[in-house]
């Protein structure tokens, strides 16, 4: 058991010879520093005279994980050259100060009616930022001294793992305690607790989201008062009979590489075998003669005195791997190795291996099994002569990804019906706020293993992409117009579509997206605000084609009314689908008026992931991410001239294998939406919902 010191109350700056309760409020919240998630306590400490300065009290970010992963890192990087840029947000009074690898804006005083580059604005954002700096070495110094008792409030994150990992944030920089506050309206008088050694938790009957804030500065006094009883007079504590051990073992220090995989500890007391791995896992049922690549991450702590950590492939060949770097010390390491299925072995066993003469420990994150594409088994091989037959293909689709979809529909439809080989295209990732684009590789966004079964299903060939391949449509265009001559069976368009796994489902993030939406506000509409700018641009060709006789680029408001006309007090919630850095109105705009005039409360996804993780994101991910939400919802608003919408109701009958019949179009004609019949097969809104 490790002692906690408690130093003498004399000892703390501000607080002197005195009791607790006869603390005057400027005194009171000496010892506390805030961490945000936004400025209520600053404003709290402020109130009372005592106003210093801090790093993260004028802060405002959304999930916890923002300040859980910049503390980890110990602030490295923060408002380094590069990382940092001044914004005038809509409505804000200042100049704010985005910092890039934190995800967090902050207050900086300077007015926004200065202009941006002018010499008085130049002289100001430097101040800002040295002082910034400042304040990032202060806020450094706090965290090895253990003096402070650091605040975090946050209304609606209070789970336990997310208290556990700001806590271990913080001490494993040193004898931190934290103060983490929640909301909790079921207790009008408030409460306080403490939890492990260095751990106080509280509840406020009501905190502070709104602007101007209202703040219930009585139990901030009352919590702030029993914090330092807890501390500094233990035996006036709550828990006055109670010994609290520092309870943080090493585990609880290791930071998960993604905030959404778990962390697997190893115990290792002697040399591991083929024969008896340290650990392993069983898998059957996979494809014959194919390729497949087992990885996982490993971090080797400071104490470890280990030889060896590796892994194979029991019972079959190990054709390629790699080994961890042994010197490497408290850092995620890629750790490999590749195999092949025979014909009468489709399982494989993955084991992880080590070798030491000492009891030792290391960890483990991201186990993962994926097949791989290889000359053997899918006959990627060159084509030898003209005589051959050629794969037909593309470079990539460059529109959205639904056109991306139904472009890699048509190919694989005519590589069926022709008998023709086939190649994979490339993704297209395209960001139409930035206005940048790029490729990865389909099997970084899709599962190979399901894709690979369909086409073994219909005997569709996969070759590679030749050396030189010259086409009048690169982007495949042609494969997204499709041939009504070819035909295939019933089913293949059933199966096609279920091949598509994104490899994004099986993160935390999407599962914790689904739940905050789904399961925890409870919003049974998912409606595509298709009201982006490109979508603007690409409505004045519609227009010219189609006249004003569908509503299929139309205001907002128009489109909300549609929905109230139809759904009215029925619902109170929606999750947007659109893309949020794309938008022709501001998206605070469109909430405001939504729930004024309406009122349905509106919900996007950048309202439950952080943008630290946003920012990590492709465009295509965040469209995935939107698609799969919009597949799962109750109810689907959309319409028929988007692909994105088209493909939500074919992709559901697909999966469900049973007419859809509860999706609905706004780009009728009529004053309230209208109920799809077509399972997302018509472009045309007449055709999409006739009956």
């Amino acid at each position: 058991m490790t002692e906690i010191v408690v130093p003498a109350l004399a000892e703390i700056p501000g607080i002197g010879e005195c009791d607790i309760n006869k603390l005057s409020l400027a005194d009171l919240y000496v010892p506390f520093e805030g961490l945000g998630n936004n400025c209520e306590f600053g404003i709290v400490q402020r109130s009372t005279g005592y106003d210093p300065p801090g790093l993260f009290r004028n802060v405002g970010f959304i999930s916890p994980e923002a300040i859980i992963e910049v503390i980890n890192r110990g602030l490295a990087g923060m408002f380094d050259d590069g990382n940092f840029e001044f914004v005038a947000p809509d409505g804000w009074p200042d100049w704010r100060l985005d910092c890039r690898i934190a995800g967090m804006g902050f207050h900086t005083g300077i007015p926004t009616t200065l202009t941006a580059g002018s010499v008085e604005w130049n002289s100001k954002t430097r101040q800002a930022i040295t002082l910034f700096r400042f304040l990032k070495r202060t806020f450094q110094e706090d965290l090895r001294s253990g003096e402070k008792i650091f605040v975090f409030r946050h209304n609606v994150d209070a789970a336990e793992h997310t208290i556990a990992r700001l806590y271990a944030a913080l001490r494993q920089h040193g004898p931190n305690w934290l103060l983490y506050v929640t909301q909790d309206p079921r207790n009008p008088s408030g409460w306080i607790e403490r939890r492990k050694a260095t751990l106080l938790v509280a509840g406020i009957n009501r905190l502070s989201n709104e602007n101007p804030p209202v703040i219930d500065f009585n139990a901030w006094e009352k919590i702030a008062r029993q914090s330092l009883r807890e501390r500094w007079q233990p035996s006036l504590s709550s828990k006055n009979n109670e010994i609290f051990e520092d309870d943080l073992s090493e585990e609880d220090l290791i930071v998960p590489p993604e905030p959404y995989l778990a962390v697997i500890k190893h115990s290792v007391a002697r040399n591991t075998t083929v024969d008896r791995p340290l650990f392993n896992i069983f898998v059957e049922g996979l494809l014959a003669n194919t390729s497949y690549i087992f990885e996982l991450l490993v971090l080797i702590p400071q104490r470890f005195c280990g030889n060896n950590i590796s892994v194979v492939m029991w019972g079959a060949y190990s054709e390629e791997f790699n080994s961890v770097d042994l010197n490497l010390r408290n850092v995620w390491q890629r750790l490999f190795v590749k195999s092949s299925t025979k014909d009468e072995n489709l399982c494989l066993m993955p084991s992880l291996l080590a070798n030491s003469n000492h009891q030792t420990v290391f960890y483990t994150s991201g186990w993962r099994l994926t097949a791989a594409i290889v000359e053997q088994n899918l006959q990627l091989e060159q084509n030898i002569n003209d005589n051959e037959m050629l794969p037909i293909g593309y470079l990539y689709n460059n529109g959205g990804l639904n056109n991306q979809k139904a472009a890699l529909a048509g190919l694989v439809v005519a590589a069926y019906a022709t008998g023709t080989p086939m190649f994979l295209p490339d993704m297209f990732v395209l960001d139409h706020a930035g206005n940048n684009s790029g490729t990865v590789a389909f099997d970084e966004v899709y599962e190979i293993g399901p894709f690979l079964e369909f086409l073994q299903k219909y005997n569709i060939s996969l070759r590679r992409r030749p050396e030189t391949f010259e086409t009048n449509d690169p982007h495949g265009w042609t494969f997204f117009r499709g041939d009504q001559e070819y035909q295939v069976p019933a089913n293949f368009g059933f199966d096609l579509s279920n091949s598509l796994v994104p490899i994004i489902l099986k993160s935390k993030i999407f599962e914790e997206l689904y739940n905050r939406i789904f399961v925890e506000k409870k919003a049974p509409v998912a409606l595509q605000l298709r009201i982006e700018q490109d979508w603007v641009e690409h409505s004045v060709g519609l227009k010219s084609e189609l006249g004003d006789a569908e509503d299929f680029c139309i205001p907002y408001i128009y489109i909300f009314s549609k929905v109230f006309n139809t759904f009215g007090c029925t619902i109170d919630s929606l999750y947007i689908v659109s893309d949020e850095g794309n938008l022709s109105v501001d998206k605070e705009t469109i909430r405001s008026t939504v729930i004024s005039t309406f009122g349905y409360k509106i919900y996007w996804k950048s309202d439950f992931i952080e943008p630290l993780f946003i920012n990590r994101m492709s465009a295509l991910d965040l469209s995935i991410l939107d698609f799969e939400m919009a597949v799962r919802a109750d109810y689907f608003v959309g319409l028929t001239r988007s692909t994105f919408s088209n493909n939500v109701s074919w992709e559901k009958h697909c999966r469900t294998q049973v007419d859809v019949t509860t999706h609905y179009i706004y780009n009728n004609a009529l004053d309230s939406l209208s109920l799809r019949t077509d399972n997302g097969m018509y472009s045309d809104p007449e055709q999409a919902t006739r009956t």
